[in-house]
């Protein structure tokens, strides 16, 4: 993995360890994707048309 001075980081705390994990930019198109899948099967399984 290659750092660069945009990469960000969560620092989970921690007593005795420091744990860097890395924020990925989420992939709109797959986001949006599961959102409607899930607003689709949520309609049917209300009977909602």
């Amino acid at each position: 993995m290659y750092l660069n001075p945009n990469t960000k980081f969560i620092i989970p705390e921690s007593v005795d360890s420091l744990i860097l994990n890395r924020i990925y930019k989420p992939q709109l198109s797959d986001d949006f994707e599961k959102l409607v899948d899930f607003g689709i099967k949520f309609a049917k399984e209300k009977r909602i048309t």
